[in-house]
């Protein structure tokens, strides 16, 4: 059958039984989806990737009836049936007499304005009781479920390993444009020395039946805020992904929450689950599981982001979720750290800070904030001081105070702390490395330069955006340049330049801070 006609008809309301008022249309790589009024329905197309064959019509029909199937358990009433499309003299209809020439799934409809993504993206209600339901709701899922093995032959452990193994497989091609060379060195090094100290535990784990058949693509897009709870789109393709530690699918949908910036909600699901699940549940094996998942996710958008029908926009919008998920990866691998930017104005030191508190859930504290707290209002205060000598000033000594109370607070928790502001002067600097070392945490200046023409270029940009609360201007950049105090060879510092894409400045930074954030006295590094 021809795929683009079947779509030309099933875009047209007048061709579903239901006559729907109007028909939307999503698309993936694998389906295509159309949302009527009050169903959905899917198919699947005729691909051959590997990990998952729909090649044949015949196969198309089972996973059809798998994917009612297996996501029945998560949604009972949501998964309806398997309906054939058919072919007669009279063109094609949908569950009437003919040929089939396709299936597709048909599903009830779900409020999307319940769907967990669009809640974690609104940010305007509490979503901890949420958590506590979604909790529930999967740790009973789990436990009900009957203990599972994996292909005959094949351990948890030896599944584990093929897994990486496939995806480090398919991410070589993507080194340079989505994931950098440090970052995948230093990715395959951690799975490497984690598969070999824990080989015990993976085992200890499968003995004791906590490997089962589970969702497999657990993530918050699948999660619907319905009484009760609904979860679908549930991995039926290939049931070695659905196959795991139950912990590898609590996992995903906590790097995925994680990934929204949400680390307050992803405590909250993690402990609600650990309270319902009464089970070991060992942490470390939990973060490994946040790699993986994370790593898969980078790993899928970045081949999305390669494919030659896609177009440039879509292309860079992949490669930087790429990016994204990758640096999350990444970041979990890291120990609680304390990090300090550095540099003058306008060399992104805040759009790198951004971009590295979500890869390392970490704690941001920006001076600009604080300073915007201690003084009347934007602008006013920060230009005077400069003038006098800005960074001997009672304002800025204020500041910084204040952002060591707060970083040695959060530190205590074991929470990363970044620090942004300029840290200009050498003393500051060497402040915050004292308060790291009394935390007993790792401690780094990231040294951020550009060429005075971008950074004064960004610094227009801004000041014509009037959105930002940096007091940074124009006019007071080479000021500055003047009492900066550049960072030496005796500091712990990182140099990095930022005239790239900063997702991908972030992925080269967090590729090579594994073997050097737990150094003491570092030597200048260039990023």
């Amino acid at each position: 059958m021809d795929q683009e006609s079947l779509h030309e008809h099933l875009l047209q309301p007048s061709f579903y039984p239901e006559k729907p008022s109007s028909v939307t249309f999503r698309e993936t790589h694998i389906s295509r989806v159309y949302i009527l009024d009050r169903h959905v329905y899917k198919m699947k197309k005729p691909v051959n990737l590997g990990f998952l064959d729909f090649s044949s019509l015949e196969r198309r029909r089972f996973f059809c009836e798998e994917e009612v199937r297996l996501n029945s358990r998560f949604s009972t009433d949501t998964y309806l049936c398997v309906v054939p499309v058919c072919r007669d003299n009279g063109g094609l209809h949908i569950g009437l007499p003919g040929e089939t020439v396709e299936y597709l799934v048909k599903m009830r409809r779900l409020p999307e304005e319940l769907m967990l993504s669009r809640r974690l993206e609104e940010q305007k209600v509490d979503l901890h009781p949420e958590m506590a339901r979604i909790a529930r709701h999967l740790a009973d899922l789990h436990i009900s479920e009957p203990v599972s093995n994996h292909d005959e032959g094949y351990s948890d452990l030896m599944h584990i390993r093929r897994n990486w193994e496939e995806n480090f497989s398919q991410t070589m091609t993507h080194i340079e444009s989505s994931i950098s060379p440090d970052g995948f060195a230093a990715l395959r090094s951690y799975v490497k020395r984690f598969l070999e100290d824990h080989e015990e535990l993976i085992d200890q784990r499968e003995r004791d039946g906590w490997v089962r058949e589970c969702h497999g693509d657990l993530h918050a897009e699948h999660i619907c805020l319905t009484d009760p709870v609904r979860i679908y789109d549930c991995i039926e393709f290939n049931r070695r992904f659905r196959v795991s530690d139950i912990l590898a699918d609590i996992a995903f949908l906590l790097m995925d929450i994680d990934c929204h910036g949400r680390y307050d909600l992803s405590d909250a699901l993690w402990q609600a689950y650990l309270d319902r699940l009464a089970a070991p549940a060992p942490e470390e094996l939990v973060r490994f599981y946040k790699v993986y998942r994370a790593y898969v996710r980078g790993k899928v958008a970045a081949i999305s982001g390669s494919e030659p029908e896609v177009s440039e926009d879509l292309r860079g919008k992949a490669w930087h979720s790429a990016s994204g998920y990758f640096n999350l990866a990444l970041g979990y691998i890291l120990p609680p750290a304390l990090l300090i930017t550095c540099g003058l104005m306008g060399t992104g030191k805040s759009s790198l800070a951004a971009e590295l508190a979500t890869a390392l859930r970490a704690e941001l504290i920006r001076s600009d904030l604080l300073r915007l707290q201690f003084k009347n209002g934007p602008g006013t205060g920060e230009q005077a001081a400069y003038m006098d000598g800005a960074y001997r000033s009672e304002l800025t000594e204020k500041v910084y105070g204040q952002m060591a109370e707060q970083a040695r607070e959060h530190l205590k928790a074991g929470r990363t702390v970044i620090l942004d502001a300029s840290f200009a002067n050498a003393g500051h600097r060497h402040s915050m490395q004292q308060l790291a070392a009394g935390c007993s945490v790792p401690f780094a200046v990231l040294y951020c330069q550009c060429s005075r023409e971008t950074a004064l270029m960004r610094l227009y940009g801004r000041m014509q955006e009037g959105t930002d609360v940096s007091d940074g201007r124009v006019e007071l950049y080479d000021i500055q340049r003047i009492h900066f105090e550049t960072p030496t060879d005796n500091e712990p510092v990182i140099e990095i330049k930022t005239s790239g894409r900063v997702d991908y400045t972030v992925n080269r930074l967090l590729g090579r801070m594994p073997a050097i954030i737990g150094e003491t006295g570092l030597k200048k590094q260039k990023n």
